[in-house]
C-alpha cells in the first residue's frame, strides 16, 4: 500500500511538472498593466504631464461635453459628463446614462426611462466608449499607446472649446500620430486614436442637475 501511494503521488508531481513546462510561467495578479500602474511615471515627460492631470484622485464638480466619433463605422455620438464632486456622477453617452447616487449605480434609457442594476459599459458597445471616457479610459490607453510608440513624442498646448489642454503626440504606427489632450482640472480634452475620436465641446466647473434625472415618457 505504501509502495502504490508513492506511484501515485509521483505521478501527480510528474503531471504538475510536466503542466509548468508546457504553459510556461503563468502571469500573477501582482504582475503590473502595459504602460504602467497608474499615478507612476512613463519616463516621458510630455506623456506624465497628461497622465498627472487625467490620473488626478479629486476632480470636484464640473460638466463636460464631447462629440465622439467610432471611425470603424462612422457611428457618432455626443457625450455628458457630470459630478458634483460628493459623489453623485451621470455619464451619458448617446442615448444610455450611466448613474451613481446614493451608492448605488444604474445603466439606464434615456428614451424609455429603463434602468438596469450597476454600470454595463456593453450598453454602449457600439460607439467605442465607456463610463469612463473623460479621464481613466484615455489614461490607460495613453500609457499603452506610449508602450508602443514607434519614436519620440510631442508635448504641446492646445486651445480646445476656449480652454488651454495639455497634449501630447504619440507615433502609433509611421502613418498614425495619436493625440491625448487634457484640462488641469483632470478631464480629458481631445482623444485621436486609430480606432476613436472625441473632442471636447463646452466645460463647466459645476454639476448639471439634469443630468442626474432619468424620466420616464409620460
Amino acid at each position: 500500500m505504501q509502495r502504490h501511494s508513492r506511484i501515485v503521488l509521483g505521478g501527480l508531481l510528474c503531471a504538475q511538472l510536466l503542466s509548468a513546462c508546457l504553459t510556461g510561467e503563468r502571469p500573477t495578479l501582482s504582475d503590473p498593466p502595459v504602460g504602467g500602474l497608474a499615478g507612476t511615471t512613463t519616463e516621458d515627460a510630455a506623456a506624465d504631464a497628461v497622465l498627472t492631470w487625467l490620473e488626478a484622485d479629486q476632480r470636484g464638480a464640473f460638466t463636460a461635453r464631447y462629440d465622439t466619433l467610432q471611425k470603424s463605422d462612422g457611428f457618432v455620438a455626443t457625450a455628458v459628463v457630470t459630478q458634483d464632486g460628493a459623489g453623485r456622477r451621470s455619464v451619458t453617452i448617446g442615448p444610455v446614462r450611466f448613474l451613481t447616487l446614493d451608492g448605488s449605480t444604474r445603466t439606464c434609457r434615456t428614451a424609455s426611462g429603463a434602468c438596469e442594476d450597476g454600470i454595463l459599459d456593453a450598453r454602449t458597445s457600439n460607439t467605442g466608449f465607456t463610463s469612463t471616457l473623460e479621464a481613466d479610459t484615455p489614461a490607460r490607453r495613453l500609457r499603452i499607446s506610449l508602450s508602443r510608440a514607434v519614436g519620440p513624442t510631442v508635448g504641446h498646448n492646445e486651445t480646445i472649446a476656449g480652454l488651454t489642454a495639455n497634449c501630447v503626440d504619440v507615433p502609433a504606427t509611421a502613418e498614425v500620430v495619436e493625440i491625448y489632450c487634457a484640462l488641469q482640472n483632470g478631464v480629458i480634452a481631445k482623444w485621436d486614436a486609430a480606432d476613436v475620436h472625441l473632442e471636447l465641446t463646452s466645460f463647466e466647473p459645476v454639476a448639471t442637475e439634469g443630468e442626474f434625472v432619468i424620466q420616464p415618457p409620460g
